[in-house]
């Protein structure tokens, strides 16, 4: 008959806990994934116009927020800081379907016609997630309004362009790394425990 010492039990129950709890501080690490904040990357129209600023997306809800864009030189559409996103005209906020990017205009209101609007996409290849990278864009509009919900643009109309999207992968918040360092210290402490004299 095998006997089981009290010392021995609460050991390997010990050893559970500590287990399970580097398990959840795992888990709470990678459900910390926070939106990402992309920056515009060299984006240039082929009239020169130049884009600077960045964006917010939240890939766990694929929602796109915080557009704080500038646009200077070139002659299609004024240099202004006023850009915000077209919500308006449906599937312009994309990332899904191989496609990820934005529109977005320069002066929102419930009628649209006469405004300007711009178009920045990637058809090429990865969608943004909270791994963070390089989206290189390969779809550019940008021109007039020619109706209510920006939907089609007119002349004078620029198609071509260059840039990317850029940002770096989220850095855990310093409480989940504390949580983290103390379910390992947890770990090696049971361990060192275990060991016989």
């Amino acid at each position: 008959m095998h006997k089981l010492s009290v010392g021995s039990f609460l050991s390997s129950r010990l050893k559970r806990v500590g287990a399970l709890a580097l398990v959840g501080t795992f888990l709470s690490v990678a459900a910390q994934a926070t939106p990402l904040v992309w920056t515009l990357d060299h984006v240039s129209y082929g009239d020169g116009t130049v884009l600077t600023g960045s964006f917010t997306f939240d890939a766990a809800t694929t929602a796109f927020s915080g557009l704080s864009i500038t646009t200077s030189g070139g002659s299609t559409v004024p240099s202004t800081n006023s850009w915000a996103f077209n919500t308006l005209a449906g599937g312009v906020l994309r990332n899904s379907g191989g496609v990820t990017g934005f529109a977005a205009v320069d002066a929102f209101s419930a009628n649209l016609t006469g405004a300007h609007g711009l178009s920045l996409y990637s058809t090429l290849g990865p969608l943004m997630t909270d791994a963070g990278g390089t989206i290189d864009l390969s779809f550019f509009r940008l021109g007039t309004c020619v109706n209510s919900d920006c939907s089609a643009l007119t002349a004078p109309l620029v198609l071509t362009g260059t840039g990317s999207f850029t940002t770096i992968a989220a850095v855990p918040e310093p409480l989940t790394l504390g949580i983290f360092g103390a379910g390992l210290a947890g770990a090696a402490a049971l361990r060192r425990r275990k060991k016989p004299a």
